[in-house]
């Protein structure tokens, strides 16, 4: 919880408005009115209010967190291209790339009304009415919508992004994967390495050039209040980048069950190869270029169990809770195998 006097030293009412006068005058001229949102690890939400006819949310680096002053800009500068397509996001209204305001850069951006899925005890919350199972369809299909959306804009439009090769995509998780068993016995011919193996051979030749979220999820969404389901903003562009976008649709699409490994769909839920083929009729890509991303996709899934069960059992959070993240590690990395070898 942030206190009066804290929020004074992060967000100081003096310096802040009289920048907020050059800067961002639509917000109005009376007294600053300030609301801590939340945020994460790595930075801090602020709204912004002084009775003009636009409100703001102000997002500055945490004051825990170290060396995030260069996360903030660069999305901020994501933002600001992605205000010239028609993907749905919250519009940057302006950047101070300085710590002369408020001791760190910070980023000023529009208030989007909406509310976001949340993850808590393993399962997916949504509130009422949108808890229904019409609407739980409605918010699969609308997801993998924007995906489609993101993937018509052009590369010279996220040109201000960095770019990442398919083949720094893994060295990451690969380096996680390392680290994660050193302390443990580690057979080199394990699934979680094979799968390295199979991605390392199998690398797209010309991957498509795009626009990838990069931690795109259904918690990185948020819909507007009334039904029907209505995509607000996609939220959190820290990790964007230019690349393959199959990238984010392997992420997503892995969760769904794989009638090639005899998985069923239930509940109403689509197959994978059904939201595949609903991305790929409407991009023009192959269903076939697919299969490396959700290859990929499933041992990344693994690598993060495993370092989640690491951390577990350095916290002496439980034996027995370590010891089942370890299983579902191990569960993640030999379906992603199980793919790689059905694929070739």
């Amino acid at each position: 919880m942030t206190s009066a006097d804290q929020l004074d030293q992060l967000v100081p009412v003096s310096p802040l408005s009289d920048w907020l006068d050059v800067h961002a005058p639509n917000l109005g001229a009376g007294p600053l009115q300030r609301r801590v949102l939340g945020g994460g690890a790595t930075s801090l939400l602020v709204a912004l209010d002084r009775g003009g006819p636009v409100a703001a949310v102000l997002r500055r680096p945490h004051p825990h967190a170290r060396d995030s002053g260069a996360a903030i800009l660069r999305e901020a500068n994501i933002l600001a291209a992605l205000n010239e397509t028609n993907v749905p996001h919250p519009r940057c209204l302006a950047t101070c790339e300085t710590g002369d305001i408020i001791g760190q850069p910070f980023l000023l951006m529009e208030v989007v009304n909406g509310w976001v899925p949340a993850m808590r005890d393993g399962r997916l919350h949504v509130p009422p009415p949108f808890d229904a199972p019409f609407h739980h369809n409605a918010l699969r299909t609308t997801m993998i919508d924007s995906l489609i959306a993101m993937a018509s804009v052009r590369p010279t439009v996220s040109s201000t992004l960095g770019a990442k090769a398919v083949s720094a995509m893994i060295e990451p998780w690969v380096r996680m994967l390392q680290g994660a068993l050193r302390d443990r016995d580690c057979n080199a011919d394990s699934a979680g390495f094979r799968v390295v193996a199979w991605l390392r051979a199998h690398l797209p030749v010309s991957p498509a050039t795009g626009l990838v979220h990069g931690d795109y999820s259904l918690t990185n969404l948020m819909f507007a209040h009334d039904p029907p389901v209505r995509l607000a903003a996609i939220l959190d562009w820290e990790t964007a980048h230019v690349g393959d976008p199959l990238s984010d649709l392997g992420w997503v699409a892995a969760a769904y069950a794989d009638a090639r490994l005899g998985e069923a769909a239930g509940d109403g839920k689509p197959s994978l190869q059904e939201v595949i083929h609903r991305y790929c009729a409407r991009t023009a890509r192959p269903e076939s270029e697919v299969d490396f991303y959700l290859v990929l996709a499933g041992f990344k899934s693994g690598c993060i169990l495993l370092q989640q069960a690491g951390r577990v059992r350095a916290a002496n959070m439980g034996e027995a809770a370590s010891h089942a993240l370890s299983r579902l590690a191990e569960a993640a990395f030999a379906r992603a195998l199980r793919l790689a070898e059905i694929v070739g």
